[in-house]
């Protein structure tokens, strides 16, 4: 029986059967932000460590829209993280070590429209008219919020592009690019060490 565990956790990939569950869960997140959202491949191991890989995440333009706002709102590269097994095995899930989560090739679009209007703002409206949840936290949710622990995290070789179309002219993006956010030894309820670097570019 440990042998089967261990070959299983060592050589199957579970990411076909993740991704099943994750697109499964789709339609709800889009009825919620009122926009499409799709996902590439995922691959998920469970030994050495748990480690998972989702590729090209995707958050749609705004529907009926070309041109900018037909464009993806938000997209992903790549989100990797690795889960040290053993101490959530020996805690029975009170104590989880993520080793790394990193996210990169991100990449979101903002455009003002005339008015103001910010071309995210649908999202936040469908958010808002949600049902609200205003039950607190159990003692048993915290401490178990708490006993999760990040060794690092980071958001690298991302960017955010600003587009001016309120005055009705075509003009170039305003584009703050290399994007680097790294937190590390994060805990809910300690002190964490946040280091941020990025470029302002013009067009």
């Amino acid at each position: 029986l440990i042998s089967v565990v261990l070959i299983v956790g060592f050589a199957v990939d579970l990411g076909p059967t993740v991704r099943k569950q994750i697109v499964a869960q789709l339609p709800d997140v889009q009825k919620k932000i009122g926009r499409e959202v799709s996902v590439g491949t995922v691959s998920l191991r469970l030994l050495p460590k748990l480690r998972l890989r989702v590729h090209d995440v995707k958050v749609s333009g705004q529907p009926g829209q070309t041109g900018v706002l037909g464009e993806p709102l938000a997209e992903i590269g790549s989100i990797e993280a690795d889960v040290s097994v053993l101490p959530a095995v020996l805690t029975m899930g009170r104590r989880i070590t993520v080793s790394r989560v990193e996210i990169s090739d991100g990449k979101v679009q903002v455009a003002r429209l005339s008015g103001g209007r910010l071309s995210y703002e649908d999202v936040l409206d469908h958010l808002a008219s949600q049902p609200k949840d205003d039950k607190p936290l159990t003692q048993a949710q915290i401490d178990q919020l708490a006993g999760i622990r990040i060794e690092r995290a980071e958001l690298k070789q991302s960017a955010v592009l600003f587009h001016d179309l309120s005055t009705g002219k075509a003009a170039p993006p305003l584009k703050i690019d290399g994007i680097h956010f790294q937190l590390t030894d994060a805990q809910l309820f300690g002190e964490s060490q946040l280091s941020l670097d990025m470029a302002l570019l013009q067009l």
